[in-house]
């Protein structure tokens, strides 16, 4: 189960490695202060992007009317969009703290985390993926924090009011967050059966709802 935790990579500010490797000493105020602005912004980006689609599905006549399935299509659109987004917004303020002529650009990326925040690709993927083992973890190189929190963060503990919702939503709301990742980590964007099938697999993977919910296990039907 992906975690509701902070997840960001931000600077380890004066870090020193000692006792060969076994200890190390850092200035953890500041750390901790520059992990906590960021995370105050993200969320900040995330309510304000949030609010702006519902508002534009609204204007459609598109918005659901059942807060149940209000709660699906949030999901869905965080996965999507919001958990990358406020990833490139944090990494563009880094940019313009650090070069304010805005002549830096973001840094070398993976083809992975390129994909997963809609940044241009620089060359095609060199084979189709298969169901049992897409992009993210069959890696080679090591991961971005694009690819961390596709894997760790979970958006359906950051939906409002999550704490009082019964355990089947969480589940379903869980599952549906799984089918759109890996909708997204696939590259299926022309198939939306995938991510129903992905969902389905995970609703029914190995165990009962209660022990997926409370238990720190991983669960992936293909892993």
């Amino acid at each position: 189960m992906a975690g509701g935790y902070i997840v960001n990579d931000t600077d380890i500010v004066d870090l020193q490695v000692e006792n060969e490797g076994l200890d190390i000493i850092f200035d953890w105020r500041r750390t901790l202060d520059a992990l906590l602005r960021e995370e105050v912004m993200m969320r900040k980006l995330q309510a304000e992007m949030a609010l702006d689609r519902k508002s534009q599905l609204a204007a459609e006549r598109r918005w659901p009317p059942f807060p149940r399935i209000q709660r699906l299509a949030f999901v869905k659109h965080f996965v999507l969009d919001i958990q990358m987004a406020k990833r490139v917004a944090v990494q563009k303020h880094r940019l313009k703290r650090y070069d304010p002529t805005g002549q830096a650009i973001l840094g070398s990326l993976t083809h992975e985390s390129r994909h997963l925040h809609k940044q241009p690709l620089q060359s095609p993927p060199t084979s189709e993926p298969s169901r049992a083992c897409c992009i993210i973890c069959s890696r080679r190189t090591g991961p971005s924090i694009f690819e961390v929190v596709s894997c760790e963060e979970s958006v359906v503990l950051s939906l409002e009011g999550w704490q009082q919702l019964e355990k089947e939503e969480l589940l379903d709301l869980y599952a549906e967050a799984y089918g759109w990742n890996c909708y997204r980590c696939l590259r299926q964007e022309n198939n939306v059966a995938w991510q129903q099938t992905s969902k389905n697999d995970w609703l029914t993977v190995c165990s009962s709802g209660a022990e997926k919910l409370y238990s720190i296990r991983r669960w992936n039907p293909w892993f």
